[in-house]
C-alpha cells in the first residue's frame, strides 16, 4: 500500500466498501499503475461501476436507517409518552449526529469523487489524446502503404502490358507460320484429292463402257428372242384358225341339230 491513495481507501472503506475491492480501487488510482491506456480504461470502468454502487448503497442505507429509527420511535411513543419524549429528545441528539456526521461523509466522498471525476476526465482526455496521434500515424503510414502499393501496382500494370504485347506478336507469328503450313497441307490434299478424283472417272467411264456393252448385248438377245416369239405365235394363230376353220361345218351342223 505504499503507492495506494490512502484517503480514497479510507473514503471506501468508511463508505462500506469491502478491504479487498477498496485496496484494489485505491492501488488501481496510484501512480505506479496509471502507466497504461488499458489500466486507465479499467480502472476508470471499476471507479464508475464502484462510485455507483457505493451511491446506491448509501442511499438504501439512509433509507434503512430511517425506516428502522421512525419505527423504533414510533414504538417508543406508544409505550411511555415520558419516556417517549426523552428518548425523543435523545435520540433527536443522536440522528442530528448521525446527519452531521453522514453529511460530513457523504462531503467527503463528493469532494474525492469530483477529484476522481476531474482526474479521470484528465486521463480520459489524455488517452484520447494518444489515441487520436496514433491514429493519425497509422493514416499516414497507411497513406504511405497505399502510394507504394500504387505505384507498384502501376509497375505491374506495365509490365503485363508489355508481357501482352510480347506473347500477341507470338501468337500472330505462330498463327502466321500455321496458317502457311495449313495452306500447304490443303494444297497437297487438293492435288492428291485431284489425281483421286481423275482416277475414279476413269475407273468410272470404263465400267460404265463396258456396263453399256453388256447392256447392248443383252438387248440385242431380247429383241432376237422377240423375233422368234412373235413368229412362233403368228404360226400358233394359224393353226388355230385353220382347226377353226376346218372345225367351223360340224359345229353349225351340230348347232343346227340342236
Amino acid at each position: 500500500m505504499a503507492t495506494m491513495i490512502s484517503e480514497v481507501y479510507r473514503a471506501f472503506i468508511k463508505g462500506g466498501v469491502p478491504e479487498k475491492e477498496a485496496r484494489e480501487a485505491a492501488e488501481a488510482l496510484s501512480a505506479e499503475n496509471l502507466s497504461t491506456k488499458s489500466d486507465v480504461v479499467e480502472a476508470a470502468q471499476r471507479l464508475s461501476g464502484e462510485i455507483a454502487a457505493l451511491r446506491e448503497e448509501l442511499t438504501g442505507e439512509n433509507i434503512r436507517l430511517r425506516e428502522e429509527l421512525t419505527g423504533e420511535i414510533a414504538a417508543l411513543r406508544e409505550e411511555l409518552t415520558g419516556e417517549n419524549i426523552r428518548l425523543r429528545e435523545e435520540l433527536t441528539g443522536e440522528i442530528v449526529a448521525v446527519r452531521s456526521e453522514l453529511t460530513g461523509v457523504k462531503a467527503e466522498l463528493s469532494g474525492k469523487i469530483a477529484a476522481l471525476d476531474k482526474k479521470l476526465s484528465l486521463d480520459i482526455v489524455a488517452v484520447k489524446q494518444e489515441l487520436t496521434g496514433e491514429i493519425v500515424a497509422v493514416r499516414s503510414e497507411l497513406t504511405g502503404v497505399k502510394a507504394e502499393l500504387s505505384g507498384e501496382i502501376v509497375a505491374l500494370r506495365e509490365e503485363l502490358t508489355g508481357e501482352n504485347i510480347r506473347l500477341r506478336e507470338e501468337l500472330t507469328g505462330e498463327n502466321i507460320r500455321l496458317r502457311e503450313e495449313l495452306t500447304g497441307k490443303i494444297a497437297a490434299l487438293r492435288e492428291e484429292l485431284t489425281g483421286k478424283i481423275a482416277a475414279l472417272r476413269e475407273e468410272l467411264t470404263g465400267n460404265i463402257n463396258e456396263v453399256e456393252k453388256s447392256l447392248r448385248v443383252e438387248i440385242s438377245g431380247i429383241k432376237q428372242n422377240i423375233v422368234v416369239m412373235k413368229w412362233m405365235l403368228g404360226a400358233t394363230l394359224t393353226g388355230i384358225f385353220a382347226i377353226l376353220a376346218a372345225l367351223a361345218p360340224l359345229l353349225f351342223k351340230t348347232l343346227l341339230q340342236a
